[in-house]
């Protein structure tokens, strides 16, 4: 059983976003944990901030290695896309995506 974990922090500029409008951008430390199941081919993220202010959470679902889904925020995080590439998994179609956003 192959399976993939990793945590890490960095900091970016985020927003709340309604259907009204969005809040300021401010930077922030993010924590991030993503982890993958190549067997089950299925994984996961977490993101937040130190207070909590932030936070997302979803599930990643994989087909043959490559990553065909998502749920959780409407448009996944680059950093997941790229360590999930980082293990070996196809993420170019999503990877297109996220960057067209």
């Amino acid at each position: 059983m192959v399976k993939f974990k990793t945590e890490f922090k960095k900091e970016v500029s985020v927003c709340h976003e309604y259907s009204h409008g969005s809040t300021e951008r401010e930077k922030v430390t993010m924590n991030y944990s993503v982890w993958a199941d190549v067997m089950k081919q299925r994984g996961g993220y977490e993101l937040y901030s130190d207070c909590m202010e932030y936070y997302a959470e979803g599930e990643l679902n994989f087909t043959n290695g490559k990553l065909t889904d998502y749920d959780g925020m409407g448009c996944l995080d680059l950093d997941v896309i790229k360590q999930l590439g980082k293990w070996g998994f196809d993420v170019k179609d999503m990877k297109k995506s996220t960057e067209d956003a």
